[in-house]
């Protein structure tokens, strides 16, 4: 199933969604998230975007509904999909590290990542 299939369900992303991209680090900073990069096609151009692909490099007591619930509310969509770096496939992490952008970092392991995954 591809993404507009996935989300043909839900309404599309809403006409303000450049705004709300802009918010993105005030709701990343209340959860305990140490690393966040927005990649996909909305890191690349919102007008052929079907949903917003976040990543994230969760830190201790990181609670993925919680914050899955905040960034849903703050995009005012549903249309999202969140990974964790840590468990991604080393060919989504590379590929995410080397083609998104990053939106948070609130330690070292930004840098180490992009060492680590660095084409």
């Amino acid at each position: 199933m591809g993404v507009k299939e996935r989300y043909a369900h839900l309404p599309p992303l809403p006409d303000d969604i450049r705004e709300r991209l802009s918010r993105l680090g005030e709701v990343l900073r209340r959860h305990p998230v140490r690393l966040a990069y927005l990649f996909g096609s909305a890191s690349r151009n919102l007008s052929g975007s079907a949903d917003i692909d976040i990543a994230v490099l969760p830190g201790r007591g990181f609670s993925f509904r919680a914050l899955y619930a905040d960034l849903s509310l703050a995009l005012g969509t549903d249309r999202l999909d969140l990974v964790d770096l840590r468990v991604a496939p080393p060919h989504l992490q590379a590929e995410i590290i080397a083609t998104g952008r990053c939106i948070l970092i609130q330690s070292e392991g930004e840098s180490k990542c992009r060492a680590k995954y660095s084409l």
